[in-house]
């Protein structure tokens, strides 16, 4: 690489890490004009492409994002996380089938993701596949025991198996990793309801009610 190159390249680097820090504190628009400095000083940079797409995926631009996953990949097929980047853009708009693909390719990069698999089980759970969505948090859960979400949607999947024992279990986890956590507190209730231990689901629903008295 030539004097010129390795300028060019630590420029690219700067504005990349200076965007990566506007994405940090959810200032997108900025991190997004920062990210296309230094692509356009490094065309080839795909972290930078990966991470313009990540900040117009969290403000809901998710065409333009998928454009920046892919770019991301065609220079860097082996790169997990815009794999799993382009997945959710691709869930955000209902295409579960496409974005099990790319949690898929994810997990062959990296195996121990525990949040490709909770997004995989999350795509496979829209496409009515409970028993290969619940194996799939499960696996999450194994990697990252406190992974919140995926005690959440375990318990979620359980339900609409009517394993309700088990579905109690998965939102006790949830609330005990957060206790203000309400969506796990009303299925929980609702489980309890459907098992007939009807004082126990209105105990959960009086706690529901405080919380959002008290603005929690």
């Amino acid at each position: 690489m030539n004097l010129k190159m390795d300028i060019n390249a630590k420029d690219a680097l700067f504005f990349r890490k200076k965007a990566l820090d506007l994405e940090k504190e959810a200032r997108y628009h900025e991190a997004i004009a920062l990210f296309d400095r230094a692509i356009e000083i490094n065309p080839n940079d795909t972290k930078a492409w990966h991470g313009k797409g990540d900040a117009l995926l969290n403000i809901g631009q998710f065409d333009e994002a998928l454009v920046c996953f892919e770019k991301a990949l065609e220079i860097n097929p082996n790169n997990a996380d815009a794999w799993l980047s382009r997945g959710k853009a691709l869930a955000e708009q209902g295409k579960h089938q496409k974005a099990k693909y790319c949690f898929d390719n994810a997990l062959t990069v990296n195996p121990n993701n525990a949040v490709a698999w909770h997004s995989k089980g999350f795509s496979l759970d829209a496409q009515d596949e409970h028993a290969e969505a619940l194996a799939c948090f499960e696996k999450a859960i194994i990697i990252q025991p406190e992974y919140l979400l995926a005690w959440y949607n375990k318990g979620v999947v359980l339900r609409k198996m009517r394993r309700y024992e088990p579905a109690i279990e998965c939102f006790d986890n949830a609330l005990r990793i957060d206790p203000r956590f309400s969506e796990a507190l009303h299925n929980k209730g609702y489980v309890l309801e459907a098992m007939g231990r009807h004082g126990e689901a209105k105990a959960c629903y009086t706690i529901l009610q405080m919380q959002n008295e008290n603005g929690e």
